[in-house]
């Protein structure tokens, strides 16, 4: 059995006064830790690393990610989501699956290097989801490490674009890319075979959860389905909501109240519900749904909101200053606290904040 001992850190620890402790070590045994003492207690190790200046915590969790964006750093320049989402996707190609695999892999490298050991994966396909595609990102996942999971994002309408068309008749022509778009039965059929073939793989490690990408992407029956699938294999549920206002004043628009009371209604907000983003969801419709918001803090500071609680996501890597690097973005959120976080849930966008 080889053994490692890490001598004479510091240990995160939010109970002690300086928020850690000092003079630590840590034994592990066969890639787990067996024992935390005092520094000295541990008398030998066939491995001695010394951590004197070194600060050891628990591996942190990216809450939200698209792993095919690993690949497109710096690609398209900083536009605005709905613009972006246009540009990304004018192509509609799949990656080949020995790619998708290798962009996957490179991913976990990043986020292990800096000190991430879990992700949740909203993986996308551009053109369309396919079981084998699914299969390659997660056999990159098996060979991490990483505690993963991975939601499938699914999409089978686009309320934004009708929203527009309705405005100016002129942009029908862009509906023409939607006649393909993917039957909500179809997906759902995806979702099952995949969900079968991974979910709890790896002794548990892996797990599998729906991931449609918001009610202004997914019909009712779409969103129904998914939360059907969470229930029958009692894992989690994961979607986009309010990102932009323009996202927030469709779903007013056409739902006649804000989108989170829709998902409210059809009881998809819980424990076991993660959604990213929220930017443009009034804090106190939050309270009582017991749902997860996983906070991306840049997102929000462009906002000029205040940075929520929780675990750190960092939507994947579109942009040219992105990279999985959720302890950076967890010092910007602790940056953000400083500066707002003796004002209690006030909201700090200012007026016109939609659900």
């Amino acid at each position: 059995m080889m053994t490692t001992l890490i001598q004479n850190c510091s240990l995160l620890d939010s109970s002690s006064p300086k928020g850690y402790i000092e003079h630590q070590d840590i034994l592990i045994c066969d890639h787990r830790i067996a024992a935390v003492q005092s520094t000295g207690a541990i008398a030998n190790s066939d491995r001695v690393i010394d951590g004197q200046g070194l600060l050891a915590l628990p591996g942190l969790i990216n809450s939200h990610t698209h792993s095919p964006e690993n690949i497109l750093r710096a690609t398209v320049e900083q536009l605005h989501l709905e613009l972006w989402l246009v540009k990304q996707f004018a192509h509609r190609a799949n990656f080949p699956l020995r790619l998708i695999y290798l962009i996957t892999l490179a991913g976990t490298a990043e986020m292990i290097r800096s000190g991430t050991t879990a992700v949740l994966d909203h993986f996308w396909m551009a053109q369309s989801l396919t079981l084998e595609g699914l299969d390659a990102a997660m056999h990159a996942y098996a060979e991490s490490g990483m505690r993963v999971g991975l939601a499938p994002l699914v999409e089978d309408q686009n309320l934004i674009l009708e929203y527009a068309v309705r405005a100016e008749p002129r942009l029908a022509l862009l509906e023409e890319d939607q006649e393909n778009r993917a039957v909500s039965s179809d997906l759902l059929v995806l979702l099952q075979d995949f969900f079968e073939r991974w979910h709890l793989k790896e002794n548990g490690r892996l797990k599998c959860l729906p991931g449609p990408g918001g009610p202004q992407w997914c019909s009712r029956h779409l969103l129904q389905g998914c939360l059907e699938l969470a229930q029958q294999f009692n894992t989690g549920f994961h979607l986009h909501l309010a990102e932009t206002c323009l996202q927030s004043k469709v779903c007013l628009s056409i739902y006649g109240r804000p989108a989170i009371l829709e998902l409210e209604e059809m009881g998809i907000l819980g424990p076991n519900t993660s959604i990213a983003h929220g930017v443009w969801i009034s804090d106190g419709l939050l309270c009582g749904g017991g749902l997860q918001r996983g906070p991306l803090p840049q997102t929000r500071q462009r906002r000029g909101r205040r940075a929520g609680e929780g675990i750190q996501g960092d939507d994947g890597l579109r942009n040219p200053r992105g990279g999985a690097r959720c302890l950076q973005r967890g010092r910007g959120r602790h940056r953000l606290r400083r500066v707002y976080g003796q004002r209690g849930a006030e909201d700090q966008r200012g007026p016109g904040g939609h659900g």
